[in-house]
């Protein structure tokens, strides 16, 4: 695991006391791989969202699943940090078609793109359509 504070090293074993938790995630992750056929999903769990990777591990060949969990928090588009040209390009009235936000993985592509939508639809009202396929 990564990110366990106090750890002190970027990448851990699982504690101990986490180990039937951790066994009940990986098969609610196998499960719902098998049932979407889709490597890019998320699961909810006690209440809290976490969107779910899978990958193949390279030296055995079976599956290795990547879990963030999401903020859930919009930020303002304003103050994600995107220069002045872009955020006065992506909020023209004008603007028609279509934005693309692409990037590696955990890159903030979804944050920023929901970012956009609140904004424009908060400012010029509207309707809007989002798709998220990782794989195209």
């Amino acid at each position: 695991m990564k990110g366990l504070a106090g750890s002190g090293a970027r990448r851990v074993e699982v504690p101990r006391e986490w180990e039937s938790h951790a066994q009940e995630l990986l098969q609610i992750c196998r499960q719902t791989l098998e049932e979407l056929q889709d490597p890019e999903f998320a699961i909810v769990v006690d209440g809290v969202l976490l969107r779910v990777t899978q990958l193949e591990d390279a030296f055995n060949g079976g599956s290795v699943f990547v879990l963030r969990r999401s903020t859930a928090q919009v930020r303002s588009f304003e103050d994600i940090g995107y220069p002045s040209e872009v955020v006065s390009a992506l909020m023209d009235p004008q603007l028609q078609g279509l934005v693309l936000f692409c990037g590696d993985m955990a890159t903030g592509k979804t944050s920023s793109a929901a970012s956009l939508i609140l904004a424009r639809l908060q400012t010029l009202g509207g309707v809007a359509c989002t798709v998220e396929d990782p794989q195209a």
